[in-house]
């Protein structure tokens, strides 16, 4: 019965993600609709952001349904590879932060202000999932 009822979790969990992927595939066809038929360069540039995450989403999606009955492994080169790699993001996102920080204080038009602070709020993001997937790395490998 408990198997039943975790299968039932699973599958509805599967499907969950199934819909996600969907509508995220609808976002990057609007957005590639919007980007093509556009003339403004503000407009381009944003639709092709939203489509680049929408890509990132679908890559993340597609991977926590392959994960989910599988071991992940990674080995101590890989962790210290990884490791390398988030810090490196950690502290070019600090950078990056510093930089709009100090630019959204200067006189800007309003798209240039918007640029800024959406690179802004991205690095904030960014700096986030680096710290999450720091503690992610630890958990893997306790002693590291």
């Amino acid at each position: 019965m408990a198997e039943a009822a975790q299968k039932s979790r699973r599958d509805k969990l599967v499907r969950g993600v199934e819909d996600w992927k969907k509508t995220n595939q609808e976002k990057k066809r609007l957005a590639l609709a919007l980007h093509d038929r556009t003339k403004s360069y503000f407009v381009q540039i944003i639709a092709r952001a939203v489509q680049r995450d929408a890509e990132k989403h679908a890559e993340i999606l597609q991977a926590l349904l392959d994960c989910m009955d599988c071991t992940v492994t990674m080995t101590p080169e890989e962790l210290g590879e990884l490791t390398e790699l988030i810090e490196s993001q950690i502290q070019a996102g600090k950078k990056g932060r510093k930089l709009a920080t100090a630019a959204l204080k200067e006189q800007q038009n309003f798209i240039t202000t918007h640029l800024f602070q959406y690179i802004l709020d991205d690095e904030d993001k960014n700096g986030a999932l680096m710290e999450r997937l720091n503690k992610f790395k630890g958990q893997l490998y306790p002693y590291a």
